[in-house]
């Protein structure tokens, strides 16, 4: 009796090691069968340094760089000589390591002008501006302001004095002033329109409505003696 209950012992034992061999090389497989096979590969170019307007590429300032084939960036290139075979310049900035798209330099044997960053269906125009509206942009909320006075001479002899400096910002606008409070900032002032229904020939209704060149002058000299007294 107690050999077959060692043989009956050992039987179950096999039996059960054998199952849980089984067991383990089905779930081997099956993670096998579920892990994907790696992407495919391919190689694009990088900058090998930081690249900017105006810099022709060259061979010494970009390398071919691994990259996955179901990643590449749009306009991406693959081999250094594709972009080395004719002249080509850089419109917009690139990184080191960054993909040179074909989106930031110009075409074969372009140069580096408005033309070649223009894509279809675009056109450029040219817009005429004045002084003040051309540094009308820099002006930004809280910022103070120089005023200079350039006087022509003889012989091409010019003089320039500071009329007055560090003055706030006056905004000037017809309508709404509420949104250029915004850049003429909290000691800066804005001469505009608020209140609207009147009906006058433009000059009487802009009288009326403090929208007239000795009320920004009268505005302006309270900002500078404001400026001067503090």
């Amino acid at each position: 009796m107690i050999g077959f209950a060692v043989l009956f012992g050992l039987l179950a034992v096999f039996l059960a090691q054998t199952w849980l061999n089984n067991q383990a090389d089905a779930r081997m497989k099956s993670l096998e069968a579920n892990r994907k096979a790696p992407a495919p590969e391919r190689t694009i170019v990088v900058a090998n340094r930081p690249l900017r307007f105006g810099d022709e590429l060259n061979a010494t300032a970009l390398r071919e760089q691994s990259w996955p084939a179901d990643a590449l960036p749009a306009g991406a290139f693959g081999k250094i000589a594709d972009l080395t075979a004719e002249k080509r310049i850089v419109l917009m900035p690139i990184d080191v390591n960054e993909a040179v798209l074909a989106s930031k330099i110009t075409g074969p044997g372009q140069r580096a002008t408005l033309s070649a960053v223009l894509g279809p269906g675009m056109k450029a125009v040219t817009v005429r501006v004045n002084d003040v509206q051309g540094v009308a942009g820099f002006v930004l909320p809280g910022d103070r302001v120089d005023v200079l006075l350039t006087r022509q001479g003889e012989k091409n002899f010019a003089a320039t004095d500071v009329v007055v400096e560090d003055v706030p910002v006056l905004a000037i606008e017809a309508g709404v002033s509420h949104f250029w409070r915004a850049y003429a900032g909290f000691e800066g002032d804005v001469v505009g329109i608020d209140r609207f229904g009147e009906s006058a020939p433009a000059e009487q209704v802009a009288a009326a409505l403090g929208l007239t060149a000795q009320a920004v002058c009268l505005r302006a000299r309270r900002l500078v003696q404001a400026k001067q007294s503090a």
